[in-house]
């Protein structure tokens, strides 16, 4: 009995470091969050993207000029979903096609894919991501299309 054991341990020891050598991705992100500029496609930042991790994209309203916080998220097939929203303007939120007239977050289930900004100073656009805040109207002229987007992270050999 005791040699079955060791052979079970063995074996799933061996079956365990196959797997860490023909699959090196496994336990870290499979995807980057990107942002580019467009249509250049000039990367100004990327970062390591898990499945379902918030993503905050806060810009003012170039109509109504609130406060609008719009929450992505990273989906298992590599999509990127917009999830929540926030603005205390029912007139930004009509623009969504809500009728709601409250300050909180409210939930949504869209596909996205990438998303394209035309980003303004008068914008104020800031990408927040995991305790780290990118001003992108800093980062880019007046005008420029950027895009957000989630890629297959590939590794090296």
């Amino acid at each position: 009995m005791r040699n079955r054991g060791r052979k079970g341990v063995f074996s799933r020891s061996l079956l365990l470091g196959l797997c860490l050598c023909f699959f090196p991705s496994l336990g870290q992100a499979a995807f980057h969050l990107q942002v580019r500029v467009l249509p250049s496609g000039e990367i100004l930042w990327e970062r390591p993207l898990a499945v379902s991790e918030p993503i905050i994209l806060m810009h003012r309203n170039s109509i109504y000029g609130v406060t609008v916080r719009e929450t992505l998220q990273l989906k298992e097939n590599g999509a990127l979903w917009l999830v929540r929203i926030q603005s205390p303007s029912p007139a930004v939120l009509e623009y969504y096609g809500l009728e709601a007239a409250t300050a909180d977050w409210i939930d949504l289930c869209r596909r996205i894919g990438s998303l394209q900004v035309l980003v303004t100073s008068a914008g104020e656009f800031r990408l927040e991501f995991t305790n780290e805040a990118f001003p992108l109207s800093q980062r880019v002229a007046e005008g420029s299309r950027i895009e957000i987007r989630a890629v297959p992270h590939v590794r090296g050999p």
